[in-house]
């Protein structure tokens, strides 16, 4: 058996398996384990083995918190870091490069000029030699003569008279005018270089400055991780956590199926019962692969069950795929009433499930002198009106309106006897605070699931509030009913239909709306003040008890498994 619980409180899987180890079946439950919980014991004479989850997401989330998430912090810093060095560096070097390419740009410039001016001069000087030869170094010298005359001549001026006279003014001139051009593509290239020169250095100066920045930022960084660390190491936790958990489920689902099929891989066994449709995959697959028997226990619909989300439409078609391909290939189904059985019948195209339902053992004959326990450990007088909520207790059961109910009811008692988290009990007594019954309300238990019936005897009624709000919950039959007429109380229960079909058909009890204060304590007076009518009620609960309680369930479960492998 494959059961998505740690196997502490639920009934049903108990009594099955309890049934089957009497009739000599080696049952094996597969349960996950928690900080409370075994990972194997024996209960009632059947092995219960306990998966630890340890889901691939929460390994994560766990060394995100024991790490801390500043150290993603520092890495981006630091890769921050090395990304500017590496690039401003590059970008020096390419600075370097360019600097280098525009020198021998116009040192080659340079040389060409003054190649392509002596070619020009020597022809120029030719042509003009041959065509104006005399004329030209007459005029020249005239000049130069005249230069001299006036005093502003000099010993470069006396050079070019004598060049004069020999007859080379004009070779002179041309001299001149192309060391001129030579010396301003010097001074250009001069230039050039020391632009690129101060391109470089400022280029450099950034460069070093850039880096100076960074260095101060990263610097700040990590003061800002030592000041603020657990802030920021808190909010992306909780981000990253957000979102990962979105896929909570899925993967522990997958982690739960991959544990168990090791747990189990040494001992093949003839029958896999899922209990829900979070275990049939893997109790199909084992099926399969070792050709044995397969058994679907659904204990709700499933795809209208209390959830505190809504699934999207995809989900819910995914998971109405898989449950429609599964349950087609299973030996045997059963769940937990008849109209459950009928609504998958219909839903899926199947043969009608098998029902059986999840009635209580009978009430415990060794613990009688235990009957009035409940009253005892609370306080409560014989005289007061007790009335007894039993099971889960947790949201959309209808618990909100049944102690505001109180208020109209003084001289009642209400008592929750179950399990449920302590943020949710805190809520429930804020609102017995608020309304003025905090002093007659109790919380009590859990007790053992064979114990139920005994500490309720006490009680004076019995009561089943579930809300209306899915499917499965308006189409259940709640073990709490049976363990009320199993104890021999008086029934108030919401107006459902199986529910009413029960109380109805016995007459033991009273329906109400479940979302009206006024109408639960209506239901509630209706009882508390018509003794006769009471009285007469708890005599009709011993016919029901004699057709709701487990040895009646028990032998058709049986039935179930023998017909298995009737050919």
């Amino acid at each position: 058996m494959f059961v998505f619980n740690n196997f502490t409180h639920d009934s049903r899987v108990l009594k099955e398996a309890k049934t089957l180890t009497e009739q000599g079946y080696d049952v094996r439950v597969v349960a996950f384990k928690d900080k409370t919980t075994a990972s194997r014991e024996i209960v009632e004479g059947f092995r219960v083995i306990r998966v630890v989850l340890d889901p691939p997401h929460l390994r994560m989330l766990a060394r995100l918190r024991r790490r801390g998430s500043t150290s993603f912090l520092a890495a981006f810093a630091n890769l921050l870091t090395s990304f500017w060095n590496f690039f401003l560096s590059g970008f020096s070097k390419i600075v370097r490069l360019v600097s280098h390419a525009m020198s021998t740009m116009f040192s080659f410039l340079k040389v060409a000029i003054a190649r392509i001016a002596a070619v020009l001069r020597w022809v120029v000087l030719k042509f003009l030699y041959l065509a104006f030869g005399a004329g030209v170094n007459f005029v020249g010298s005239l000049l130069f003569v005249l230069r001299l005359a006036v005093g502003r001549g000099g010993a470069g001026d006396a050079f070019v008279m004598q060049s004069a006279l020999r007859g080379q003014t004009s070779k002179l001139y041309w001299h001149r005018l192309t060391t001129a051009f030579s010396r301003a593509g010097i001074a250009l290239q001069r230039r050039v270089n020391r632009y690129c020169k101060t391109l470089r250095g400022r280029l450099e100066g950034g460069i070093v400055l850039c880096k100076r920045v960074v260095q101060r930022r990263y610097a700040q960084i990590r003061q800002w991780r030592v000041r603020r660390g657990n802030q920021f190491q808190n909010w992306s936790y909780e981000h990253i956590k957000q979102f990962v958990l979105r896929y909570h489920r899925p993967l522990c689902f997958q982690n739960f199926y991959a544990n168990g099929m090791q747990a189990v891989a040494d001992e093949p066994a003839d029958i896999y019962q899922a209990h829900d449709l979070n275990t049939l995959p893997v109790a199909w697959w084992l099926a399969r692969k070792h050709k044995a028997k397969l058994v679907y226990d659904s204990h709700e619909l499933y795809l209208n069950r209390n959830r505190t989300k809504p699934r999207g439409r995809i989900n819910d078609f995914l998971l109405a795929s898989m449950e429609k391909f599964l349950i087609r290939r299973c030996h045997a189904a059963i769940t937990v009433n008849d109209t459950i059985a009928k609504e998958l019948a219909v839903r899926y195209r199947i043969p009608t499930p098998h029902v059986i339902m999840n009635a209580p053992l009978s009430k415990s004959t060794e613990a009688a002198v235990e009957s009035e326990a409940l009253r005892r450990e609370l306080g409560i007088p014989q005289q007061r009106f007790l009335i007894l909520y039993c099971g889960g207790i947790t949201f959309n059961r209808g618990l909100e309106k049944v102690i505001q109910s109180m208020a109209l009811l003084p001289d009642c008692h209400l008592v929750f006897m179950g399990y449920g988290t302590a943020e949710y009990t805190e809520s429930l007594l804020r609102i017995a605070e608020e309304h003025g019954v905090h002093e007659r309300f109790d919380f009590f238990g859990p007790v053992p699931s064979d114990m139920v019936t005994t500490y309720a005897s006490c009680a004076d009624l019995g009561i089943a509030p579930i809300e209306n709000v899915c499917l499965s919950y308006y189409y259940c039959s709640p073990n709490k009913v049976f363990e009320y007429l199993n104890a021999g109380l008086p029934v108030v229960a919401s107006d459902f239909p199986e529910m009413r079909r029960v109380i109805e058909e016995f007459s033991v009890g009273g329906v109400f709306d479940p979302e009206n204060p006024s109408d639960i304590a209506r239901a509630i007076t209706d009882i508390k003040e018509n003794p006769e009518a009471a009285r007469q009620m708890r005599a009709n609960t011993v016919n029901a008890a004699g057709k709701f309680h487990w040895g009646n369930e028990a032998e058709k479960l049986l039935n179930i498994y023998k017909g298995l492998y009737v050919n």
